[in-house]
């Protein structure tokens, strides 16, 4: 077994971030740590569980890609991993209140009146 970093949570967060689908399974072997320890580790470190703080950056992901550009939703979920539109619907709204429609629907409606504005 390698010896493992003390700030080990830290690393998987920022591996999470860059890449919301990564397995955490696979990187917990390639790290020399336990499943159970994963998650558990990380749970003590930041509140939540690594699959609670995946999905979380998936949907900021989403809302980001949502809001700057056109590509449609159903291509944004299998970008980010989600299993369906439907999935990452239910991520954005639980993260934020509000379904992805209604976000490029406000972000549309921000960019025309600014350009009507110039």
């Amino acid at each position: 077994k390698m010896p493992q970093p003390a700030d080990w949570p830290d690393v998987l967060a920022t591996a999470l971030i860059g890449n919301p689908s990564l397995k955490l399974s696979q990187w917990g072997e390639n790290n020399g740590i336990a499943p159970w320890t994963v998650s558990r580790g990380f749970a003590m470190v930041f509140g939540v569980s690594p699959e609670a703080f995946r999905e979380r950056t998936r949907a900021h992901h989403a809302l980001k890609l949502i809001h700057d550009t056109q590509a449609p939703l159903a291509s944004i979920a299998a970008e980010l991993g989600f299993a369906d539109q439907s999935h990452m619907t239910r991520s954005v709204k639980r993260l934020t209140g509000i379904a992805p429609h209604a976000w490029r629907s406000a972000a549309n409606g921000s960019k025309t009146r600014r350009h009507r504005d110039a």
